[in-house]
């Protein structure tokens, strides 16, 4: 694979995971890594809020000019394309996961088809949107045909932006993740918890859940930042 197009409802926490699987791809050494941020919403967190850092790794983040960093207007980078057809590149996107979002990966499909590629969905089912079973398999299908791509991979990620919660729920929730994961006959790729979450946690209790993906959070919530 060197194709991953990430997609979820807004607060869903697709934008940590576009950074923290550009961060294990450029461990791994892919070659020419971009990331890509066509998230056209107007969400809390942005790749693009990250730049500085990104390029500091080592990885190329295509998004729209300086100007137009913090325009709300469902502006994508022609250069998105261009990384696309580049098939000696590895290329993630971090895409909105509503109607305009998903449409805005529709006009990429084939060029993302062409290549060895997967396509997430995050769900955190502390978002009303997508807080239980049938509104997550509603929401795919409506990703899935405006998006012109299969889902092929599904992310649990409940998280409170930062705030505690109990292993309890991360469990319960990881559960309907789980029941999604077998209806719709789409793998359960790995459930993402915040390392400074997970350490508080009782040992018993966090080792019962399988496939953790444990990250550190490179994102704020402007209402923290005041």
């Amino acid at each position: 694979m060197n194709c991953l197009v990430i997609t979820g409802h807004y607060g869903s926490g697709k934008t940590e995971l576009a950074l923290h699987q550009a961060m294990i791809w450029h461990k791994d050494n892919h070659h020419n890594l971009c990331l890509c941020d066509v998230d056209v919403i107007n969400p809390y967190f942005r790749a693009r809020e990250q730049k500085q850092w990104l390029e500091e790794q080592g990885i190329h983040l295509v998004a729209p000019s300086e100007e137009l960093m913090h325009a709300d207007l469902p502006i994508i980078s022609p250069e998105v394309l261009a990384k696309l057809k580049d098939l000696n590149s590895s290329v993630i996107l971090d895409a909105g996961g509503d109607h305009d979002g998903a449409t805005a990966i529709g006009q990429f499909s084939e060029s993302i088809k062409a290549r060895s590629h997967e396509f997430w969905f995050v769900a955190n089912l502390n978002r009303p949107q997508v807080s239980t079973k049938e509104k997550i398999m509603e929401m795919i299908d409506r990703i899935e045909r405006k998006a012109r791509l299969r889902i092929t991979g599904l992310i649990h990620n409940t998280h409170l932006a930062g705030g505690d919660f109990p292993v309890e729920e991360l469990i319960s929730h990881e559960r309907v993740v789980r029941e999604v994961a077998a209806e719709k006959n789409i793998p359960l790729v790995g459930t993402m918890v915040e390392r400074k979450v997970y350490d508080k946690w009782d040992p018993e209790k966090k080792n019962n859940i399988k496939d953790l993906i444990i990250f550190s959070r490179k994102l704020t919530a402007p209402w923290h930042s005041v």
